[in-house]
């Protein structure tokens, strides 16, 4: 479970949002450019981990939600990504 959690910690930018019923965590991440696979093999862990928390009630009775944004590795899309996903 340990590696989970690094895991998340790693690829996890952001926090953006504890509503009522759910937690929002942002991403910005290399999905598309040629190490893109291993970022989504990553995030799958990542939400096989969400997902048994969500199933086992959440944090606190909240269920985590991941938005993901695609930046294919360039700085210039992950700021982009960032300022969108900040401002949503």
């Amino acid at each position: 479970m340990k590696k989970y959690v690094a895991l998340m910690a790693a690829c996890l930018t952001s926090i953006s949002a504890v509503a009522a019923d759910e937690i929002l965590i942002d991403q910005t991440a290399d999905f598309s450019s040629v190490a893109g696979a291993q970022m989504k093999e990553f995030n799958a862990g990542a939400m096989a981990y969400i997902s048994q928390v969500n199933g086992s009630g959440g944090v606190k009775g909240k269920q985590i939600k991941l938005i993901s944004l695609d930046d294919g590795y360039a700085a210039d899309k992950a700021a982009q990504n960032a300022k969108e996903l900040i401002y949503a």
